[in-house]
């Protein structure tokens, strides 16, 4: 928003868990840091410490969960970041992840929404809420 006056469009690229050396790159470091925990936390560093030990769980065909992750390709973030850069009309936010991570960030933005909609100086009944949900596509759709 702070670039609009000056022509220049920004694009947000939210990716979500992407299959990567994150881990094992920044492993060392953490462990080192549990190491170094104190009292009061040192019985919790240790139980973590010994859960990096522990051989993962064979990968299984399930739904994707908040204890079951599944890793999205990082050919899907780069598509993002493409369509970001030569789209004529690139969106601001790019959501990249699975459907599941994709529901989740739905779902607290609506909770979030309706924390809001509480205030004493929203309240607005669900048919007004659905009326602006309606006026955003519409406006949306004038965009793309």
């Amino acid at each position: 928003y702070e670039l609009n006056d000056y022509g220049i469009r920004a694009s947000i690229i939210q990716p979500g868990g992407i299959v990567s050396n994150i881990g094992a790159n920044s492993m060392p470091a953490t462990i080192a840091r549990f190491k170094r925990v104190r009292q009061p936390f040192a019985e919790e560093a240790e139980q973590v410490l010994a859960s990096f030990e522990q051989e993962p769980p064979p990968e299984d065909d399930g739904e994707e969960s908040e204890t079951r992750r599944k890793p999205s390709s990082p050919e899907i973030v780069a598509v993002a970041v493409y369509d970001a850069l030569f789209s004529e009309q690139p969106k601001t936010k790019y959501l990249v992840g699975t459907k599941w991570e994709g529901d989740r960030v739905l779902n607290e933005l609506l909770a979030r929404l309706l924390d809001e909609n509480d205030n004493p100086r929203h309240s607005y009944s669900r048919d007004q809420l659905i009326a602006m949900l309606d006026q955003h596509i519409l406006n949306r759709g004038r965009r793309d």
